[in-house]
């Protein structure tokens, strides 16, 4: 099998598998007898194996492997989650997701082998559980699972397929039936189902294969296949053969009697019943596709390219009074409409939840404050709160970074919190929720409230915690502090929703067009010379009983002084947290829907400039940087 080939399809489904398994291991940690989170896990290290054998990852498939070993103990009641239990089970989840970091950069899962991980898992066997007497009657009070035992029975033989049986019986073969279900939560059925039949044709040939699900509840409840096989060897070597395919079921397993396949059908069409599920079958799957991002990105120019176009032919048009400008302005308008409605549409597909990127926190919580000898929990509302995600790739280790400084510098001792009448565990709150163009993520704790600007002296964190505000303003966002002495303290983050498409207001500098996020935008201003002073090496204007730095940015982008002196001038008021700034432009535009676009490698080192767009007319704005010029 080409691995190569599937590596970036492994690599997203790994990753939510290990997501899960470190929510399974969290809700294990808080209840260690929670019966559905022990089920869960099982299920996910089972397929994550597989999948990991299946690309030839061993190492990987191995520690999988062990996991599964302890935890099906935990399952058939023969040992209980201790503490120690999760201690190796967190270790074997960070073990793996290096693994995966591995293998994103190189392809390859490395040499190492975690032997002394392999080790600890056997020795966690020996605590066994107590016997519960009501355990085997509660057991047989479980729902058995539907089966769909000798469906292969229903199967109408096309033609050609009739003679490849036919064949079979003169030639004295055998001709087994199979009907294999796929786990309904394994995420490469495809690949499932091949690896099957691959596993059957080692024995002979297969000349009648039909996919089918199962529907409940208007659902797709089970997948599976059947097929026939043709062959010289017995039943139960190639039954055991495709036994060994994780992630399956031989729901029935027999050699057949030609007749009860050959009359069957009519050599036209299937059964109603097959049909219906084959036509069900393709309807549901085109509901949900996997996509290459950089695809999406593609689209994306695409899209900026129509909008481009729109906008030049708006201005065309916009000024000619006669019928045919009337007639084509009024298809531009509707031009408009679809390219505003194409726009949300492929900027919905970008968007993903914020579950990706804050769902390990908690457990990555727990296992710092171990090592911080605190006691605290972290809780989220609002996972499924969606931002681009060109904005949410970069903002896992940020997060992460802001919420270990409040476990770090906000959470009190055990020793503190008892002697202030708090509870001896303590709490971090991840709140997050849209506003406007936004997204917000307001996390704070139950501490003692700190004072930030001493706090930031810490060389460790503080250099952490300014890379986390590099971070989140190189997008395009910002962080605000918050503390209440004796109470709590926290950070609150403000995410732009995309960073493909801005609004943006459009000025002239001389002859050049510059552009300004609108939500860093709080108003224009026109002042006069006799407005401005000079304090601090810096020229300053009020305006409503404020004072405001001015930035002149014909200086800060290096042009020739301005001619105009003397005359009324423009200032565009900006807004970063709690500081103002007027920047200093020539001439206003206006307000312009605008598509980022990546700068070259000849202007990617400047600071100030954050991206360029074409605008209506063909001409090109550079899109000034407002975090950089403050």
């Amino acid at each position: 099998m080409d691995a190569g080939r599937y590596v970036k399809i492994f690599i997203d489904e790994a990753n939510g598998h290990l997501r899960n398994l470190g929510e399974c291991i969290g809700n294990l940690e808080q209840e260690p007898g929670r019966a559905d989170s022990i089920d869960e896990m099982v299920h996910t290290v089972h397929s994550f194996g597989g999948m990991a054998q299946m690309m030839g990852f061993w190492r990987m498939q191995r520690l999988a492997r062990g996991m599964e070993a302890l935890i099906l103990e935990v399952q058939s009641q023969k040992s209980v989650v201790t503490g120690r239990m999760i201690d190796v089970f967190s270790a074997c989840l960070d073990a793996l997701e290096r693994y995966l970091e591995q293998i994103k950069k190189t392809q390859g899962e490395g040499t190492e082998t975690h032997e002394a991980l392999l080790k600890e898992l056997k020795s966690c066997k020996a605590q066994k559980k107590e016997p519960d007497p009501g355990a085997k009657e509660k057991r047989k009070s479980l729902p058995t699972i539907a089966r769909m035992d000798r469906k292969f029975l229903e199967i109408a033989c096309l033609e050609q397929e009739k003679e490849a049986l036919r064949d079979a019986v003169r030639k004295e073969r055998h001709i087994y039936g199979f009907t294999v279900s796929i786990s309904p939560d394994c995420l490469l059925k495809e690949a499932r189902a091949s690896l099957v039949l691959k596993a059957a044709e080692a024995f002979g040939s297969i000349p009648v294969c039909r996919t089918m699900r199962d529907e409940g509840g208007g659902q797709t409840m089970q997948s599976a296949i059947s097929f026939f096989l043709i062959s010289e060897e017995p039943l139960p070597k190639v039954v055991s053969a495709v036994k060994a395919v994780s992630e399956i079921q031989v729901e029935a397993a027999e050699e057949v009697k030609p007749d009860d396949i050959l009359k069957q059908g009519n050599g036209v069409k299937e059964p109603e019943a097959w049909t219906e599920r084959a036509a069900s079958e393709k309807i549901r799957t085109g509901c949900t596709v996997r996509v290459d991002g950089k695809k999406l990105d593609d689209l994306m120019q695409q899209v900026s390219e129509l909008m481009m176009i729109k906008d030049s032919m708006v201005s065309m048009y916009a000024s000619k009074e006669d019928g045919k400008g009337q007639i084509a302005y009024a298809q531009i308008e509707y031009l408009e409409s679809v390219t505003a409605n194409l726009l949300k549409s492929v900027m919905q597909v970008r968007m993903v939840p914020m579950e990706r990127v804050v769902n390990r926190f908690p457990r990555m919580i727990r296992d710092f404050a171990r090592k911080l000898h605190k006691h605290m929990e972290l809780y989220i509302s609002g996972m499924d709160t969606t931002l681009d995600r060109t904005v949410a790739d970069q903002m896992e280790r940020p997060i992460w970074h802001l919420l270990e400084y409040l476990a770090e510098h906000g959470i009190e001792s055990e020793f503190d919190r008892r002697a202030q009448g708090k509870p001896r565990k303590g709490a971090i709150y991840l709140n997050i929720y849209a506003e406007a163009d936004s997204v917000i993520l307001d996390m704070h704790d139950d501490g003692n409230g700190m004072a930030f600007a001493e706090e930031n002296k810490s060389a460790v964190c503080g250099a952490a915690l300014k890379g986390a505000y590099a971070a989140v303003e190189a997008v395009g966002g910002e962080i605000r502090t918050c503390s209440a002495p004796g109470k709590s303290s926290g950070f609150i983050v403000r995410l732009p929703l995309a960073l493909a498409v801005v609004k943006a207001l459009v000025a002239l500098v001389r002859q050049e067009r510059y552009a300004v996020a609108l939500g860093m935008v709080q108003r224009a201003e026109e002042f006069s010379p006799e407005d401005v002073h000079c304090k601090e090496d810096k020229e300053w204007i009020c305006l409503h009983d404020m004072e405001i730095p001015l930035i002149r940015l014909d200086r800060v982008l290096d042009m020739e002084p301005s001619e105009q002196k003397g005359k009324t001038q423009t200032a565009i008021i900006v807004k970063k947290g709690e500081r103002y700034a007027g920047l200093v432009v020539d001439r206003l535009v206006g307000q312009q829907e605008i598509v980022v676009k990546p700068l070259g490698p000849f202007l990617q080192s400047e600071p100030m400039i954050h991206g360029a767009a074409v605008l209506g007319n063909g001409s090109l704005a550079l899109i000034l940087d407002v975090n950089a010029l403050l």
